[in-house]
């Protein structure tokens, strides 16, 4: 703790010596009311609406969705082994491996 302590100071410490060292540093007074006030951008998506020309559906898509991927327990499994650095593992590919058994049980009883 004591050590990154001091790391977030010298690094601070560094940042100022920088600054300090610039040739012009402009003076700007910040104006409180300009801070707070909404942007452009925001005003115009308060007032913008839709309507059903937006939601149009332009093709079908026959390949995987984030929704269709996040519903499948393989993909899941396979995200987590692959962040711990499993995936590649005989352990990670037999898991993997009995995921999809269990899934083609599970749709020949249903």
């Amino acid at each position: 703790m004591e050590w990154k302590a001091r790391e977030r100071e010298l690094q601070q410490e560094r940042l100022d010596r920088v600054v300090e060292g610039y040739g012009c540093r402009p003076q700007v007074e910040s104006d409180p009311d300009r801070i707070v006030a909404e942007t452009a951008a925001r005003e115009i998506r308060k007032v913008t609406v839709t309507d059903a020309a937006d939601q149009v559906n332009l093709f079908k898509n026959h390949g995987y969705t984030t929704d269709g991927l996040m519903k499948d327990i393989r993909f899941k499994v396979s995200t987590a082994l692959a962040e711990a650095g499993l995936q590649a593992t005989s352990y990670g590919q037999e898991l993997i491996r009995g995921l999809g058994a269990q899934r083609a049980t599970t749709n020949l009883i249903s």
